[in-house]
């Protein structure tokens, strides 16, 4: 076991004496040089976003953290009010990797969007990323570098599981990374396996298919308690994917597995467009839905009274149970990408079946605002509140609808392009909200810039802690003298990942440090001490034990501040442009690519052109494009939808939220039997 931290300094717990703030201390931090912050601004402007003014994958850095890159989001819709931010869903976990770095798995604020913690040194890819109770503590599961890893809230590797039994000389597959209520850990391996592939039009003899299997694994004891094979059941016949004389071929596909609260296994698989629930105690399927051996009638027309209404899909990502005999998971239904311009399109789906008589229909369904087609990857999780929150996968998109489905959050990372997987580092192949309490083991970072004049830039950061809500600036002509009320000359809340300070001059003296304070005015941690002279770090060994704030403190309102992060609230205009309706080529795309680098060499040439196309662009949109710039505007084409038969309806919203009140969306309690006809049997908690 290993700590994941970056060369940050070790602070050891610090505490406090809150104090009072004398009057020459107030005249002292109206010297704060007005409002700033660190963390670039969101963008806005979808044309312009998508037109690449922010390069192939947008991303921003840190003076206080040169490890740690984050993404700059488009911003399309943002309505706090019908977000889920609850302390339940307070953090969305995710992973991929940024330019210049690794890979690895990262934590980001609900409330603002900021970046809460990133470990980007991973040399192998990063996917499957969530938050579990593991053995009574919260726990972070993600498959990154050819394993699955289980850390703590401490950032400390817990444990790292590879397949074991007969096939622990295979890597694990990159698709999952789950725990279950039994402390077990959820593997999908896919070996190579010799078969006749003549019922393809392949040969009898000399080509492999992938024959993923399931292994859950206890990672304490490393035993293996179960494992299912797909060619236990299926055969290659059975595959939608077509046989091209590949040596490998990928027939089937298993892309996420759950064990379902009685124990069973329920399994996705891609290249058989099918959902198949497996017995965990006699390995035998208990039914197939979807694909060539589907056993469910779609009634959907009939239970929701629209014609139009299907729970058919296709080559679908990350099923998951939500309730008695229904479960929620991404439909990408076709094998193209980017914007949907005609037929049906990607959706996040909710399916309600009765098992006895093999009959499924739609409960609720969340296509993407902008409508969008994604060939591959994607996720759809029910969060605390009953919200919708959906991976858009090849395309690098989040979407959180309401339960009564009212669009409460677009976003993205990066362009929605026509290329074939995306753009690797940034598609999402999930997010998920949780809970999380992070607790570094390392202290807050600090870095110094110099600025024109007698202004001081500070910077400090604090990697992966999510309680931080200020920090305080203290100064001194020595660096020995670095503690006490009377050190402090400003103060400011955590204000994205990485907050600024920018202090004219005469106000700070030679050496200066940051204390981090929590929301009841503890402090947590503190910096190294910087030189503003030379900008150079120098370690300390004493700590910071004594500052003026203290929670609830009226004297803080008269305090000067940098700039809070915030996320522009509203709906912002989403119509796709209409310049990208034709797909791109693939000259277009090494030109995009290639662009972007050249870009960076003629950034001020390209901040020039922009603001002409940009003013171009705005006035040829009045023209083309309705404008939907408040928050009502949303609603209204949200409940147009509803009505049209778009996201969600009230009798489908009102059965959801009634089955979570009776059942619960996060957690069940299980009798471990399954009833004789093969119904999923659970128990109230």
């Amino acid at each position: 076991m290993h700590s994941l931290h970056w060369k940050q300094q070790s602070i050891r717990p610090l505490y406090t004496t809150a104090l009072s703030l004398p009057l020459s201390l107030l005249l002292l931090l109206g010297l704060l040089a007005g409002p700033a912050t660190a963390d670039a601004p969101y963008h806005t402007d979808l044309d312009s976003y998508q037109d690449g003014i922010l390069g192939v994958e947008p991303n921003q850095t840190f003076s206080s953290a040169p490890l740690v890159v984050a993404p700059v989001y488009q911003i399309n819709t943002f309505d706090a009010a019908k977000i889920d931010v609850s302390a339940e869903s307070a953090y969305m976990f995710m992973a991929g990797r940024m330019p210049g770095l690794g890979w690895g798995p990262s934590i980001v604020s609900s409330r603002d969007l900021s970046l809460i913690w990133a470990d980007q040194h991973y040399g192998g890819m990063a996917q499957a990323t969530n938050t579990f109770l593991f053995q009574g503590e919260r726990v972070l599961a993600v498959f990154v570098d050819d394993a699955v890893r289980i850390i703590s809230q401490s950032y400390e590797e817990l444990y790292v599981v590879h397949p074991v039994g007969n096939f622990s000389h295979w890597h694990p597959d990159s698709h999952e990374a789950m725990l279950t209520d039994d402390d077990t850990v959820l593997l999908i391996v896919c070996p190579n396996w010799a078969v006749d592939l003549t019922p393809v039009g392949g040969p009898a003899e000399g080509r492999f298919v992938a024959n993923c299997l399931v292994q859950e694994i206890d990672p304490v004891t490393n035993d293996l308690l179960f494992e299912w094979t797909t060619l236990d059941y299926f055969t290659v016949a059975d595959s939608v994917a077509s046989y091209h004389d590949e040596g490998v071929w990928d027939f089937a596909h298993m892309n996420s597995i759950q064990k379902t609260p009685n124990g069973n296994f329920l399994i996705s698989y891609r290249h058989l467009s099918a959902i198949v629930l497996v017995d965990g105690r006699t390995r035998e399927v208990i039914w197939v839905m979807g694909g060539k051996r589907n056993q469910f009638a779609d009634i959907s027309p009939q239970k929701t009274n629209r014609k139009d209404a299907s729970a058919a899909f296709g080559w679908q990502h990350n099923p998951r149970v939500t309730g008695i005999n229904r479960f929620t998971f991404f439909d990408n239904y076709r094998l193209d990408n980017g914007y949907c311009w005609s037929g049906r399109c990607s959706r996040g789906l909710e399916i309600e079946y009765d098992p006895v008589a093999k009959t499924m229909w739609l409960l609720n369904e969340w296509p993407h605002p902008q409508k969008v087609i994604s060939a591959s990857r994607g996720s759809v999780q029910r969060t605390h509140t009953g919200n919708a929150l959906i991976a858009w996968g090849q395309n690098p998109s989040f979407v959180e609808y309401t339960p009564t489905g009212d669009l409460a959050m677009d976003f993205q990372r990066g362009q929605i392009l026509t290329i074939d997987h995306g753009i690797e580092d940034i598609v999402v192949y999930r997010v998920a909200k949780g809970v999380w309490e992070g607790r570094p083991p390392w202290g807050p970072n600090i870095s110094y810039v110099a600025a024109a004049g007698t202004t001081k830039t500070i910077y400090v950061s604090w990697n992966g802690a999510t309680e931080v809500d200020r920090y305080v600036l203290l100064s001194s002509a020595s660096q020995s003298d670095l503690d006490g009320a009377s050190k402090v000359v400003a103060q400011s809340p955590r204000n994205g990942f990485e907050t600024k300070f920018a202090v004219v001059g005469y106000a700070v003296g030679r050496y200066a440090r940051i204390a981090a304070l929590d929301i009841h005015g503890a402090i947590l941690g503190a910096t190294p001490a910087v030189d503003t002279t030379t900008g150079a770090l120098i370690t300390l060994d004493y700590s910071v034990t004594n500052v003026f704030v203290s929670a609830g403190s009226t004297t803080l309102h008269d305090v000067p501040s940098s700039a809070a992060v915030s996320v522009p609230s509203g709906t912002h205009p989403t119509k796709p442009p209409a310049a990208l309706k034709a797909a791109l080529s693939g000259g277009q795309i090494a030109g995009i690519v290639v662009g972007s680098v050249v870009g960076g060499c003629l950034v001020l040439i390209g901040i020039a052109v922009g603001i002409v196309s940009w003013h171009r662009r705005r006035r040829a949109q009045m023209h083309r494009m309705p404008h939907a710039g408040t928050a009502a505007a949303a609603n209204n084409s949200a409940q147009q939808q509803q009505q049209a038969g778009g996201a969600g309806d009230d009798d489908a919203a009102q059965r959801l939220l009634e089955n979570a009140n009776e059942y619960g969306l996060d957690s069940f309690a299980v009798r471990n039997s399954t009833d004789s006809d093969g119904t999923e049997v659970y128990e109230d908690r």
